[in-house]
């Protein structure tokens, strides 16, 4: 995958790290994620997927637990090592 495609977080697997792009859901979930951290660049930790519940990740050194329908509406592309 190239450092441009664009992917939904809960397709991420764990231990990868990605940058937040955008989200997809409406105002009152932009607003909600934006006060946990999540602004346009910053680097994302995938601590758990399973493929299935929630997604477990690290922003910013806090670990956060979103619901997999959250995690689906989140826009993330690879970092370049």
């Amino acid at each position: 995958m190239s450092s441009e495609e664009v992917k939904l977080l809960s397709l991420i697997k764990p231990g990868k790290n990605v940058r937040f792009v955008s989200i997809t859901g409406g105002a009152f979930l932009q607003s909600r994620l934006m006060s946990m951290g999540f602004l346009q660049g910053t680097t994302i930790e995938v601590v758990k997927n399973s493929g299935r519940g929630p997604v477990i990740i690290s922003v910013k050194g806090s670990r956060l637990v979103l619901g997999r329908g959250m995690a689906q509406k989140i826009l993330v592309t690879w970092i370049e090592p």
